[in-house]
This record gives structure tokens, C-alpha cells and sequence, in this order.
């Protein structure tokens, strides 16, 4: 498992405007612990939205109490789009979907089961194919829903895990893959504000990082991903 310390991580701004602040966490950091980081450049950040300690990706700051504000009401309505992309074991089909079903979470050991047989909190998942790789394919997936652990474990429920999941993916096709790390990005996101919010002008900004896990293999790391492939936390995707 890689230990981050906070003068190692990059904490330089996807996006940033005196109102918000937009960031890529790496892998293996958890979010407390990023903000630390955060807070030595910008002290009144505060994240408004979750993301698991293995899941890197855009994450979300505010930089004042009244975007703050704004912003948790954005994340708690679902208001705004966010997308993901993700390496998975095989090739779904159909390459396309909108997929329901429900997730009943056991906090105690941090972990979440998938049926549809009506047990637990409703979830809904849209996912499409990006480029088939033989035994794996990229996928991009957009959270309807946003459950705890909600993509990995609706991917997994549908024989899809996440490439490199070492909870609820299949750890003997992760060691054959030498993939010791999670490749889940959260990549883009679509804010969407009212016109009486205070960051209204951002209304259909979209903020994106090139997808992790490219064509060029940016990401992969195939035979020296680092990494346990577990959680450390009990966040949302």
C-alpha cells in the first residue's frame, strides 16, 4: 500500500476561480487526509462530496461558506452529472444500458451487496463501452444513483467487476493482470446551479481529466500497479 505524506501530494488545482476549487486526488489517499494537503495552499477549503481512498479523480472544494452551501445542495439534489471511467473484466453486453437494481450496506465491514430482489436502497447505473481490450474493456459510467461503493459492486453484481478491486472483483483475474490498484477515475463532471445560486455562471461547465486508463496505457501500469486493491474507507464511489 503506497503512504502518501502531504508535501508529496500534487495539490495544484484542475480548476480554480475564488469560489470553488476543483482537484485530481491520487490513488490511496483518503479524503480527510487530502484536505490536509488542500489546506496548506488554500485554508478555507472544504470538500463538499466523497470519493472512495482507492477511486482517484475530480473532487470538489469550496472556498467560501455561501458556495459551500450551493455546492452540498448541488451533490445532495443530484443536480449535477458525474462520470467515470473504469477498466472492468470483460466486455458488458449490451455495450450500452441503464441498469437498476439495489444495495443492501453491511457498515460494520464496510461492504455492500447487490440483488433485485427489492433488499436494500434502490441504485441505477448507466454505463457504455469505450474501447474492448480482449479480457477487459474501458467503460464510462455515470452515477444516477450514488450509493456507497455503488459502481464497483453494481459492475461486479453484473459479471463486470473493476479491474484490480480487490473487494468485490475477481482477485484471481487481478493477479494475472499484476493489477494491485482499483482503475476507477472519477473523470468528468457537469455542474448544473439555478439562476438565483451564486455560481450560476458555472451552470454547464464541465470540468474533465484525460481518461486514466487511455489507449496509450496512461494509467494502466500493467505488471506495477501498487496498491492492496482495498478500501481503507467506506465512501461513496
Amino acid at each position: 500500500m503506497e503512504v502518501y505524506h502531504q508535501s508529496a501530494v500534487n495539490v495544484s488545482p484542475v480548476y480554480e476561480d475564488g469560489n470553488i476549487a476543483v482537484f485530481d486526488k491520487p490513488y490511496g489517499i483518503d479524503v480527510p487526509d487530502f484536505t490536509k494537503a488542500v489546506n496548506a495552499s488554500f485554508p478555507t477549503a472544504r470538500a463538499v462530496h466523497r470519493l472512495d481512498r482507492n477511486t482517484r479523480g475530480l473532487i470538489v472544494y469550496a472556498l467560501t461558506d455561501e458556495t459551500e452551501n450551493a455546492l452540498i445542495e448541488g451533490f445532495r439534489k443530484r443536480t449535477f452529472r458525474k462520470f467515470y471511467v473504469a477498466e472492468v473484466k470483460g466486455v458488458p453486453n449490451p455495450k450500452a444500458a441503464r441498469i437498476s437494481a439495489y444495495l443492501q450496506k453491511d457498515a460494520q465491514n464496510s461492504h455492500v451487496s447487490v440483488n433485485r430482489g427489492g433488499r436494500g436502497l434502490p441504485i441505477e447505473t448507466a454505463y457504455r463501452v469505450i474501447e474492448e481490450r480482449g479480457a477487459t474493456s474501458l467503460v464510462e459510467v455515470e452515477l444516477i444513483t450514488g450509493r456507497t461503493h455503488q459502481i464497483r459492486a453494481h459492475l461486479a453484481f453484473i459479471g463486470h467487476p473493476v479491474v484490480g478491486d480487490g473487494k468485490y472483483g475477481d482477485n484471481k483475474f487481478n493477479h494475472a493482470l499484476h493489477a494491485n490498484v482499483q482503475r476507477l477515475q472519477a473523470q468528468r463532471m457537469v455542474f448544473a446551479f439555478p439562476a438565483s445560486s451564486p455560481l450560476y455562471y458555472l451552470d454547464g461547465k464541465e470540468i474533465a481529466l484525460p481518461p486514466a486508463f487511455g489507449s496509450d496505457g496512461n494509467g494502466r501500469s500493467e505488471g506495477s500497479d501498487k496498491g492492496d486493491g482495498s478500501d481503507g474507507s467506506d465512501r461513496d464511489e
